[in-house]
C-alpha cells in the first residue's frame, strides 16, 4: 500500500508533462493497489473468517460435550505454504515486469498467480466440503 501511495506523485508529475511514461506508472500503481494490496487482504482474510463460519456450522453444538478440530485445522496448512509463496514471487516479478516491460518476468508473475489461484481454490474447497469429525469424550 505504501509503495502504490509514494507512486502516486510520478503518476501526477508525468500525467502533466504528457509523457508516455505515465501510462507505466499507472499500470504499476494499479497492479500494485489491485494485485498487491486488495488481492493480499483476499488471500489472507479467506483463512481467518472461513474456517471459522464452517467450524459454527458443523461443531458449535458439540463443544463441551466432545474434542472437536481447531478452524485452523480444517484447511491444509502446506496448500497454505504454497499459495503464499507463489504470491510472493508473483508480486517480486510481475511489478518489476511492469515497470520493465519485461515478457519473461511477467508470464513468471502470471504463472505464480496461477500457482496462487489454484492452491487457494483447492483449500477453499477443502474447507466447504469439510465433514464433521469428533476425537472422542473430553
Amino acid at each position: 500500500m505504501k509503495v502504490a501511495v509514494l507512486t502516486i506523485p510520478f503518476i501526477i508529475y508525468y500525467h502533466l508533462k504528457n509523457n508516455p511514461v505515465s501510462i507505466r506508472y499507472s499500470l504499476i500503481y494499479g497492479v500494485l493497489l489491485f494485485m498487491g494490496w486488495i488481492t493480499a487482504l483476499i488471500l489472507g482474510q479467506t483463512f481467518k473468517t472461513l474456517p471459522f463460519i464452517v467450524w459454527v456450522k458443523h461443531y458449535e453444538h458439540l463443544t463441551g460435550k466432545l474434542k472437536t478440530p481447531m478452524p485452523s485445522d480444517l484447511f491444509k496448512n502446506s496448500l497454505l505454504k504454497i499459495q503464499s509463496a507463489g504470491f510472493i514471487i508473483f508480486c517480486l516479478t510481475f511489478i518489476p515486469g511492469c515497470f520493465f516491460m519485461s515478457q519473461p518476468l511477467l508470464y513468471a508473475g502470471i504463472g505464480a498467480l496461477l500457482v496462487t489461484a489454484v492452491m487457494y481454490l483447492a483449500n477453499v474447497f477443502i474447507i466447504l466440503f469439510h465433514k464433521t469429525k469428533t476425537y472422542g469424550k473430553l
